[in-house]
């Protein structure tokens, strides 16, 4: 019972800190000019400011900043606490696997923003909101 309570403990921790990083960046976007709204559900316009940047600028903050560095961040905290919680200490966060870590998961955001850009430019996927 103790450990899924740790688990659940974990998952909460790893969701308040992907909520965090959208809520900040989000909010440092908006002192740079780009206007994303602060919500989740409104899928067309969250992400209209940022198609006016660019396909790479799009790519790079939709992917890397708002996708791979978040869930690099709270794969980490999960490894770390989970780490701190078992005997079995197996995950050290040396530099080498953390910039390794990084690198991977930034990549990762390059091929998610990337195939964002691609499913919002054809017609079909364009969901335009109602006035």
């Amino acid at each position: 019972m103790d450990s899924l309570r740790e688990f659940g403990i974990l998952i909460l921790v790893v969701l308040f800190v992907c909520f965090l990083w959208h809520f900040l960046i989000r909010a440092i976007l908006r002192f740079f000019g780009v206007h994303i709204p602060f919500g989740f559900s409104r899928r067309c316009t969250n992400y209209t400011a940022l198609r006016a940047l660019g396909k790479h600028r799009y790519i790079f903050i939709r992917g890397v900043v708002l996708w791979g560095w978040p869930v690099f961040v709270a794969m980490e905290i999960f490894n770390y606490l989970t780490d701190h919680f078992q005997t079995d200490k197996t995950l050290r966060a040396t530099i080498g696997r953390l910039a390794i870590s990084l690198l991977i998961w930034s990549a990762g955001g390059v091929w998610f923003g990337w195939m964002m850009w691609n499913k919002s430019t054809t017609p079909n996927d364009i969901v335009h909101p109602a006035n």
